[in-house]
């Protein structure tokens, strides 16, 4: 198996768990499983990325990201173990909504119909982002962690 496709997986599993993560109640045996789940596969995610180079053939700004992403899932790591839930709940859920954002940048980099709304409307991908980005900034303090 490639470096890019066990990132490829390990990106979908990141995706699906991160996503049952946010709508299981919090707290539960099956909110810390999945969480750990979704830890390992961030983990092993990062890892990958930071060994994948065909983009540019260099170390480029996906890199830098990925750094931002190891940082942000280890900071919501340390933070559950130290019983800070609100630092937990924020770290995670910008380690996820950095995911989300990647998965956005390669559907409309790799996927022909998502590609092709690029020749229409250039940058649509990274306005999503932003906006995406923008929306979190905006409720994530909105919703009460206890």
């Amino acid at each position: 198996m490639s470096i890019e496709t066990l990132h490829t997986v390990l990106a979908s599993i990141a995706l699906l768990t991160g996503t049952w993560v946010i709508l299981k109640r919090k707290g539960t045996q099956g909110h810390i499983w999945l969480g750990r789940l979704f830890f390992f596969t961030m983990l092993g995610l990062n890892i990958t990325a930071l060994g994948i180079y065909n983009l540019t053939g260099l170390w480029n700004h996906f890199h830098w990201l990925t750094l931002i992403s190891l940082f942000t899932l280890t900071a919501g790591y340390i933070a559950v173990k130290q019983a800070n839930i609100r630092a937990h709940f924020y770290f995670l859920s910008w380690s996820y909504i950095g995911l989300v954002a990647a998965d956005i940048s390669e559907l409309f980099a790799r996927f022909t119909p998502a590609n092709k709304i690029l020749v229409h409307f250039p940058h649509f991908d990274t306005g999503l982002i932003f906006a995406l980005i923008l929306s979190c900034l905006l409720l994530l303090p909105k919703i009460n962690v206890k």
